[in-house]
């Protein structure tokens, strides 16, 4: 009876290290991730590089999908809310934090804010009103620009250009800003510009 429990303590003492060890490897990987996508440090990046980037995502992410799926047949997974604000909650990508630094930005004359429904046709306005802004010669080629995202911020997520980063836009010097936020949250100045699509 002895031998057995301590074969049993032993596949716990083993069991442990391992979870230690997989939750290490588990928080490198979204350290090292965060870093890769926040601001424009992903969209600041030629297309090749993002390509790249990607791979390597998928490679260093397999051991977890493994574990992810294997845990997922004895505990149903419970997938991750977005921030929330006044009773709206946002998508996963846009924290409480992301949430109230948007409400509190004071919108000038320089911003021309895109506000959709999500998955509406957001980035296809952020497109027009670029190429608008831009006189029809943006260049989102990896000789210019290289992605919208390095210059039109998501105002209340962290994974495009920052805000005051955001490169004024053609002639005018505007900035496209991308929201989802309903109006009551949204940033109302006189001087700013709003495209509401419906």
């Amino acid at each position: 009876m002895a031998g057995v429990s301590v074969g049993v303590a032993a596949l716990l003492a083993l069991l442990a290290l391992a979870g230690v060890l997989f939750a290490g490897y588990a928080l490198r990987f979204r350290r090292w991730y965060e870093a890769g996508v926040r601001g424009s440090a992903y969209f600041g990046r030629p297309s090749a590089e993002r390509r790249a980037f990607a791979e390597e995502v998928a490679r260093r992410a397999a051991p977890l999908r493994r574990v992810a799926a294997a845990l997922a047949r004895v505990v149903p997974p419970r997938f991750p809310d977005g921030g929330e604000l006044r009773g709206i909650r946002g998508p996963i990508q846009c924290g409480a934090a992301d949430f109230e630094r948007a409400a509190g930005y004071r919108a000038g004359a320089r911003d021309v804010f895109v506000a959709t429904q999500m998955k509406c046709g957001t980035t296809w306005m952020q497109q027009l009103v670029y190429e608008v802004l831009s006189r029809g010669r943006g260049d989102l080629s990896d000789a210019g620009a290289r992605h919208l995202y390095a210059v039109s911020p998501w105002i209340e997520a962290r994974w495009s250009v920052h805000l005051d980063d955001a490169p004024g836009i053609g002639p005018s010097g505007r900035r496209v800003i991308k929201t989802h936020m309903p109006t009551r949250l949204l940033p109302i100045a006189r001087d700013a510009r709003y495209v509401y699509v419906t």
